[in-house]
């Protein structure tokens, strides 16, 4: 990783600094890139958004790997001050598998923010990612991103967006009382505007950036609600256990359904 900063935070160019030297240190010539992706590519990333950092391997880490991994991702958490190092997340994913999305790829080892631990999801592996490393991923080192991913068409961005769109609709939907905690109900409606953004535009677009879209786009009705989760956002993660405001928990099962069918899905229970 060269000098020249990244992102707008040098405090976080200072963390990926170190984070690329020490996974260099590990892995070798193993690794192809380190990237970033998320909204620090994006654009519009602040004070309160995690890092999304993406490592591109030529092989599958090895079992040996892992805890010389996860030691590592505990040193830059416990060894570094500051919010940076403690809100990184991203998975480590081999390049042939990274190429192109298909079905019943295998999980990737991947560390949540927050998190010093690798731990087996699919969080990292869906179009939508793809896309924006193709479009906006930031080389920490190697090749770039562009280089190593095939178009994402905005007919497969679409499909898997209202895709995601119904599933985790009909979860949310499910469990009303989970709209009581401040932070997961302002990150479910602005995910929501995000959503609805790509729908319109077929491209991924920031929160903020889809936040101020959806005050114009969408019902009238909606706009201070969203404004209101939109601010919730501030300080998020030292506020994880805050309580919403009462009416605004009771209106996000009616903002998802509305939000479903503009997406022109059949609405969910």
């Amino acid at each position: 990783m060269s000098k020249q900063n990244k992102t707008n935070f040098p405090e976080l160019d200072s963390v990926l600094q170190h984070l690329v030297e020490r996974l260099l240190s590990i892995l070798g010539n193993n690794v192809v890139g380190i990237y970033l992706q998320g909204s620090h590519a994006v654009g519009d990333a602040d004070e309160d958004s995690d890092c999304d950092v993406m490592v591109v391997i030529q092989e599958p880490l090895a079992d040996e790997d892992i805890p010389v991994l996860n030691g590592m991702h505990q040193q830059l958490f416990d060894e570094i001050d500051g919010y940076w190092s403690k809100h990184l997340e991203g998975s480590y994913f081999p390049a042939d598998l990274l190429r192109k999305w298909t079905p019943d790829q295998p999980l990737l080892h991947y560390f949540d923010n927050g998190s010093t631990q690798l731990e087996l999801s699919d969080h990292d592996n869906t179009q939508v990612v793809r896309w924006c490393m193709r479009e906006y991923g930031i080389t920490l080192f190697g090749t770039p991103a562009a280089a190593l991913i095939d178009d994402v068409s905005s007919d497969a961005l679409i499909r898997e967006v209202r895709e995601v769109m119904v599933e985790w609709g009909r979860e949310l939907l499910a469990h009303p009382e989970r709209f009581g905690n401040c932070w997961r109900q302002s990150s479910v409606v602005v995910s929501y505007c995000r959503m609805l953004h790509t729908l319109e535009t077929g491209r991924v677009h920031s929160k903020p950036a889809s936040v101020k879209w959806a005050g114009t786009a969408l019902d009238p009705q909606w706009r201070d609600f969203i404004n209101r989760a939109q601010a919730n956002r501030k300080g998020q993660f030292l506020r994880i256990g805050d309580r919403s405001l009462p009416e605004d928990a009771a209106r996000t099962p009616d903002f998802l359904r509305y939000a479903l069918d503009v997406a022109g899905e059949e609405t969910v229970n």
